[in-house]
């Protein structure tokens, strides 16, 4: 017997998981993102549930985004750590003078 696709109930579950991993991960930028699959016989969202879900899809094109822009930076200040020569290449003491 072919799977039934889920009820406005289960999409509202689905929904609300979803809801929770994006805060988790606006709580902790850091952590690794569960993977996410459209259940097997998901359906079309319920009309009642669209802009919901809508403003999740928003909501997490604004977290990536967020975390493009910190990925950028970090980027940015590996390669100004980079240029700074190591003591090997001097064969000496080296000072980094931080304040000016």
């Amino acid at each position: 017997m072919p799977e039934q696709p889920p009820s406005g109930a289960e999409w509202a579950e689905i929904l609300t998981s979803m809801e929770r991993e994006l805060a988790r991960l606006q709580q902790e930028p850091a952590a690794a993102a569960v993977p996410w699959t459209v259940p097997a016989a998901a359906g079309p969202i319920p009309p009642e549930l669209a802009d919901r879900a809508r403003a999740l899809a928003a909501a997490q094109r604004d977290v990536a985004g967020e975390l493009e822009r910190e990925r950028a930076a970090t980027a940015r200040h590996l390669s100004a750590l980079r240029s700074i020569p190591g003591v090997a290449a001097r064969g000496g003491a080296v000072y980094l003078d931080v304040t000016g």
